[in-house]
């Protein structure tokens, strides 16, 4: 190779969307969805609603991307799609397999609901990155 030349690595090949992330360490997938959350907290939605897209790629436990799914869109400011979410984990296997797989999973989703109902009803386009997390939690914590 000559100097100030670079070769392109190729993405490998995979068998399924879902092994797609496989190529990405654990702690690189985990930081992504967590660049998601800071993004949807910062004013970047487009970015975050990019990463909340890829999430099935990024996390492997279907619970976990159920439960993730539905915290970033209340993230981004979309209530209502997250309460949608929420409603149809707990009419399919969601809830079955959260509780399955553990309490933190059952807690995580609890937690999600308490926190919802706690929210008035906006819709995506009500998202505005001034807007205090902290202050949700806050009402979340006095009801």
């Amino acid at each position: 190779m000559t100097p100030g030349t670079f070769e392109i690595t190729p993405v490998p090949q995979v068998a399924s969307p879902h092994e797609v992330g496989r190529w990405l360490d654990a702690s690189t997938r985990q930081m992504i969805v967590e660049l998601a959350f800071a993004g949807a907290c910062h004013g970047m939605t487009c970015e975050a609603r990019t990463i909340l897209g890829a999430l099935p790629h990024l996390v492997d436990d279907t619970v976990t991307q159920h439960w993730l799914h539905a915290a970033l869109l209340l993230a981004l400011g979309d209530t209502d799609a997250a309460r949608n979410a929420l409603a149809r984990d707990d009419e399919g296997d969601v809830s079955a397999a959260a509780t399955v797989n553990g309490a933190s999973d059952l807690a995580a989703m609890q937690a999600l609901h308490q926190w919802l109902a706690a929210m008035p009803a906006a819709p995506a386009s009500a998202n505005d990155a001034s807007r205090s997390i902290s202050t949700s939690f806050s009402r979340i914590a006095k009801s």
